[in-house]
């Protein structure tokens, strides 16, 4: 929602570059790094039950939410 509230020229948003790098990329958005320690230092976190077994469908995708998050 962000990104098509920027790409619609109504304003800005602040987001991480990774969010936005394809479109940056395709020209229909610009970039403007920002340096701020607290803006730099965002993390994410995967949170689960400890000992629950999810059924093959969620398991997957937690196996690949992981496998993305590794990337970042």
């Amino acid at each position: 929602m962000l990104k098509n509230f920027a790409r619609s020229n109504m304003g800005f948003t602040f987001l991480p570059y990774f969010v936005v790098s394809k479109e940056v990329k395709d020209g229909h958005l610009i970039a403007i790094p920002i340096d701020n320690t607290l803006l730099s230092s965002g993390e994410a976190h995967i949170v689960t039950r400890l000992g629950r077994h999810l059924s093959q469908g969620p398991h997957e995708l937690l196996q690949h939410m992981k496998s993305w998050m590794k990337a970042l």
